[in-house]
């Protein structure tokens, strides 16, 4: 059935309205912490303006800067394979498939920082809105003959919907194309008639566009085209509301990130709106050190309305005529500003504290101290404690953001036909798999059950010393693995159960063997000596072996 462009364009207007706060939210914030982004869709904002007027304190900037960085260390690390594809019962210990499953997640990580993908710097640009504005829309579609794309978009032009779970399933983008672009991406066949008119005149010239993004209500199951997909996706020029084209997604395309939402509300809130007032209160501070800092630097001077103190200059090494009266007072002085630079200073200190408080910024310097001197247990219980404290921060991205925009890359490569054929024993099972994240965060908060293994081996080792059967409890086998998980030894470091068994096993025959030897040299020493012992006394062999019986 096609879509009503009607209804889609009254429930844009209705998406606006309701999000009409937040905009000047937003822009309050944007301004004071990260200015380059303080342009909203329909401003008048050009490019290269300035836009940092009303920044006097850099504190909440730096602090943004450093909660992306670290949001990206913990949750999605470049350096490291931050997660895997796990099988789910019945095939959770089938090793073909953990294999294949395996090469899929290493192909995941290929495509997704590739050059061409440009992941890394659109998921910084996520964290960053995250820690501005609360609430982060990345675009993840795939690219023939490339592989994947992916596109943060600013929040300015998107407007959401959450279903009865409270899970964002509409989006709406408005954003603008120039005439060439408008061509380039629906053809020339399907833009409107002053498109395609003014594309040699002003190919330059911009109009705006509506993608909306929603869930279809109408699925034909089993067919593969747009009519069978879940979600229905349609383009509209919005002067002359019109639908420009119209197709749909096997997986919801817009990745969706919030830090906290508060009870009621379709948006996220972050550490910025949090730490508002104290960014406010700094800026203010800092604007008014600044002038009395300029005043002390050069004070106003008073001079008495009746002296003879003609015109004078203020330079170094100058002779001020009439400076000083009859009695060698002097006529000129400077206005003390009365300025108490260390309470500013005391001031200023306390909001830069909260503001990187807000930010996580003093919590990851924490948690990041030097551990040279700890022992292991040490370790595993900061850890521990880190996982607690970085549990709020990443859980809801995993689940809203990192979770939906895997098994949508997965789809987008299955369809490409890139992925490897799965085995035969996942087809006829008709498998499913689980996402299990192997991030610092998820290792800081599964790093309870290394703390359980050494804390159990630490406390029975009095004990092993007076009765060493006690050990035979601790299968160390599995101790060792769980140990290996909290620490976050890479898998490919550790053998599988076979390996080991196979090396046990011929470790024990290694030794079978040496045992073996052992006894033939000392049964071939026992000889010898009887033979050097029957030629000494003239008694044959036999009859001295049964002399010494």
């Amino acid at each position: 059935m096609p879509a009503d462009i009607d209804s889609i364009l009254r429930r844009q207007s209705a998406m606006a309205a309701e999000r009409a706060t937040f905009e000047s939210h937003w822009a309050e914030v944007t301004k004071r912490v990260i200015p380059r982004q303080d342009s909203w869709y329909g401003s008048k904002n050009s490019q290269g303006d300035k836009r940092t007027q009303e920044l006097y304190d850099s504190t909440a900037v730096l602090a943004l800067s450093r909660f992306a960085a670290a949001m990206e260390s913990i949750l999605t690390p470049r350096a490291e394979q931050w997660h895997h594809l796990i099988p789910e019962s019945p095939l959770s210990e089938s090793q073909a498939v953990k294999k294949w499953l395996e090469e899929i997640s290493k192909m995941l990580f290929r495509v997704r920082y590739s050059p061409r993908s440009n992941f890394a710097s659109q998921m910084h640009e996520s964290y960053m809105g995250l820690g501005s504005i609360g609430t982060s829309c990345m675009f993840v579609d795939d690219d023939p003959g490339r592989g994947i794309i992916y596109r943060s978009l600013h929040m300015g032009g998107i407007y959401l919907a959450e279903n009865a779970g409270g899970r964002i399933d509409t989006v709406h983008r408005e954003f603008q194309l120039s005439n060439r672009q408008a061509i380039q991406q629906f053809g020339i066949d399907n833009v409107s008639d002053s498109v395609r008119r003014d594309v040699e005149k002003k190919p330059d010239e911009k109009s705006d566009y509506i993608h909306a993004v929603f869930p279809s209500s109408d699925i034909q199951y089993g067919r593969v085209d747009s009519k069978g997909m879940p979600w229905r996706s349609v383009y509209i020029a919005k002067a002359e509301k019109r639908i420009i084209s119209e197709s749909g997604y096997w997986e919801f395309p817009y990745m969706i990130g919030r830090y906290v939402v508060a009870p009621g509300e379709t948006y996220g809130r972050s550490p910025a709106m949090d730490a508002l007032p104290d960014i406010k209160v700094i800026n203010e501070i800092e604007k008014t050190t600044l002038r009395i800092g300029q005043r002390a630097a050069d004070p106003p001077y008073l001079a008495a309305d009746d002296g003879i103190l003609g015109a004078f200059q203020i330079r170094p090494g100058v002779v001020i005529t009439g400076g000083l009266d009859s009695n060698g007072d002097p006529r000129l002085r400077t206005l003390e500003s009365g300025a108490n630079f260390p309470l500013t200073e005391a001031m200023s200190e306390r909001r830069r504290q909260a503001i990187n408080d807000h930010f996580l910024v003093s919590l990851f310097q924490i948690l990041a101290e030097d551990r040279s001197n700890m022992t292991a247990t040490e370790v595993l219980q900061r850890a521990q404690e880190k996982g607690a404290l970085l549990a709020p921060a990443s859980g809801r991205q995993q689940s809203e953001f990192l979770g939906p925009m895997i098994e949508r890359e997965v789809g987008i490569l299955a369809r490409a036909g890139a992925l490897p054929p799965p085995p035969q024993e996942w087809v006829e099972a008709q498998g499913e798999y689980r996402i299990e994240y192997t991030s610092e965060a998820t290792r800081a908060q599964t790093a309870g059950r290394g703390v359980a293994v050494l804390r159990m081996i630490e406390g029975i080792a009095p004990i092993a010393q007076q009765k060493p059967e006690v050990m035979d409890v601790i299968d160390f086998d599995k101790a060792a693995r769980v140990l290996s998980d909290s620490y976050g030894v890479p898998a490919e470091v550790l053998r599988d159960d076979k390996d080991v068994a196979s090396i046990r096993e011929a470790r024990t025959q290694a030794a079978q063997t040496q045992d073996m030897l052992q006894s033939a040299n000392v049964a071939g020493d026992a000889a010898q000596s009887l033979a050097k012992a029957a030629a000494m006394s003239g008694i044959p062999g036999g009859q001295l072996l049964g002399a010494m019986g």
